[in-house]
């Protein structure tokens, strides 16, 4: 068998990059479930509170993303508290904001 050229392995490496790539894009364009993930952190509450004596953790805020919760799909921000790996509300699953549209 013939050894490939220089050329032919750039080639290569750049269809698998490619297709490496396009995988991602397909990925990130549905619906993510919140018990696979978590959108990303926006924000994180992080100043001491306690309520009734017990020490409340961190609040941790998503930036603003879509969610699917109790049959409608919003537009949101998703809290979750530290140790925690489920949102405080019903929110089942997300995906990002597309992008803006182009002028």
């Amino acid at each position: 068998m013939k050894k490939p050229t220089q050329r032919e392995q750039m080639a290569y490496s750049t269809i698998a990059r490619l297709e490496a790539e396009l995988a991602q894009v397909k990925a990130a364009r549905g619906w993510i479930a919140i018990t696979d993930r978590l959108p990303p952190l926006g924000e994180r509450l992080d100043a001491p509170c306690e309520v009734s004596g017990r020490q409340i953790p961190p609040l941790n805020r998503s930036v603003e993303v879509i969610v699917f919760s109790n049959g409608g799909v919003f537009s949101a921000v998703v809290e979750w508290f530290d140790g925690e790996e489920t949102p405080t509300s019903d929110i089942t699953h997300w995906q990002p904001l597309p992008a803006p549209p182009a002028e």
